[in-house]
């Protein structure tokens, strides 16, 4: 498919996804059963049904994967809960946050 007729296309098959990705059909399928791959659409039900991507959203979670460095991203994806930016917090980053509350509130930070 070339690429102006790619565009014209309100959806992308997981193959041409993949491709626009650099990765492998069964590697954007896989993503998709963990949720932590871009959002689709799913037209029908079961396994008959048609799977489609937006070429923007495809592109947009391509952006949000790019890091400096591995510290950077926190080691996870979320499972496209919606939040945007599709980060989830490793369990030493969520163990750090509770210890900085339980600490705020039994050192005595009070307003008087």
């Amino acid at each position: 498919m070339t690429p102006s007729t790619q565009s014209s296309r309100i959806h992308l098959t997981t193959r041409q996804a993949a491709e626009l990705l650099g990765l492998s059909p069964r590697t954007l399928e896989g993503m998709r059963v963990r949720g932590t791959g871009p959002r689709f659409f799913k037209y029908g039900e079961g396994k008959g049904a048609r799977v489609g991507y937006a070429a923007s959203e495809v592109r947009s979670w391509a952006r949000r994967c790019k890091f400096r460095s591995t510290a950077e991203y926190g080691g996870g994806r979320s499972a496209g809960d919606g939040s945007g930016d599709g980060l989830r917090p490793t369990a030493a980053l969520q163990k750090l946050q509770m210890a900085s509350a339980t600490l705020g509130s039994a050192s005595g930070d009070q307003e008087e």
